[in-house]
């Protein structure tokens, strides 16, 4: 037969098991609010869920990129004395 464990012991062993359950509750709340940069100091750019900087963040349209035809173009037009 095994030996029944006395008060003293249950005791030390309710103690050890509630440090154990609030070290592992605090790793739960760890993991459930991961540190990003809007709660702690950690820069913007190493934010876990941040747009790749491959991705452009505007929407594809059909046009070309640059000066569309038809758009008249305007530049300044050069002077004999620039200081007036």
């Amino acid at each position: 037969m095994s030996k029944k464990p006395t008060y003293d012991e249950l005791f030390q062993m309710v103690e050890h098991l509630l440090k154990r359950v609030s070290e592992l509750e605090q790793e739960i709340h760890r993991l459930k609010h991961p540190k990003n940069s809007g709660n702690s100091s950690i820069p913007p750019s190493k934010d876990e869920n941040r747009p790749r900087r491959t991705s452009s963040l505007r929407k594809p349209t059909k046009r070309k990129p640059g000066g569309q035809t038809g758009r008249k173009g305007k530049t300044l037009e050069m002077v004999d004395h620039p200081d007036r």
